[in-house]
């Protein structure tokens, strides 16, 4: 299996190659589209010398122009998560959260498609075949360092997505927290002027109740209340 990624969804997905190799033929087998392939197939068709080096060179070519294909998907990957750095701290949105799964569902996926790989092609170079002349296994073992590259590539960008996810979490609860405080200000501003009004709202006889500036006296008050404790709060620096 290798990566194939879609720039219209942002998502990775797995397809399958088979590689049947023979003394003088290799055939693959794939169902849809991938570029890395078919690359491969237009410089063998420009270049017929790339025939006669044989059918183990060909496995080769094919192998490493399908691994060095998942180096634009990792650069794509290290971009996304760039771009997901950059939105939490210049205001998280509502997809933010979205994208950053996404990229951590990516990495695992790409995790979980390379390490096979990395298995198959280490015993490749590592096993006695014949089909696969002594001379390409430096070639394979090329290959192998490029994807013990690519899976300490991922490792990384795997503990970079989870620290976006911590800080982006951290923000969330910050402004969470910032949006309680104020309304718990409001609240407690606006409880005894609540408590006023509602006892002189009762039909009783209170004090300065038949006074005719008592609406003009008791919303003095309430104002006066409110600012006062607004201040303590100001100079308190709870808000």
């Amino acid at each position: 299996h290798f990566p194939i990624f879609d720039k219209i969804t942002k998502r990775l997905s797995p397809i399958q190659v088979n590689i049947f190799l023979g003394t003088n033929f290799l055939i693959t087998i794939r169902k849809g589209y991938i570029k890395a392939l078919n690359k491969t197939f237009e410089d063998v068709s420009k270049n017929k010398e790339l025939l006669s080096k044989g059918s183990d060179y060909l496995l080769y070519k094919v192998i490493d122009d399908l691994v060095d294909y998942c180096f634009p998907i990792l650069n794509k990957i290290r971009q996304n998560i760039q771009n997901a750095e950059n939105t939490i701290f210049n205001g998280a949105t509502r997809d933010t959260i979205k994208d950053i799964l996404f990229i951590k569902r990516n990495i695992i996926l790409f995790k979980n498609i390379i390490d096979p790989q990395r298995r198959i092609l280490r015993g490749i170079e590592a096993r006695d075949s014949e089909f696969i002349s002594d001379e390409l296994d430096v070639y394979f073992g090329d290959i192998v360092d490029h994807l013990d590259k690519i899976q300490d590539s991922l490792v990384s960008y795997g503990e970079m997505i989870e620290s976006i996810h911590d800080a982006h979490q951290s923000i969330v609860s910050n402004r969470i927290n910032e949006i309680m405080k104020i309304l718990t200000i409001i609240s407690v501003i606006m409880l005894p002027l609540t408590l006023i009004s509602s006892i002189y709202g009762m039909n009783i006889g209170l004090p300065i109740a038949k006074n005719p500036f008592a609406f003009i006296i008791i919303f003095s008050v309430m104002v006066l209340m409110g600012l006062g404790m607004f201040f303590y709060f100001k100079i308190k620096h709870w808000i």
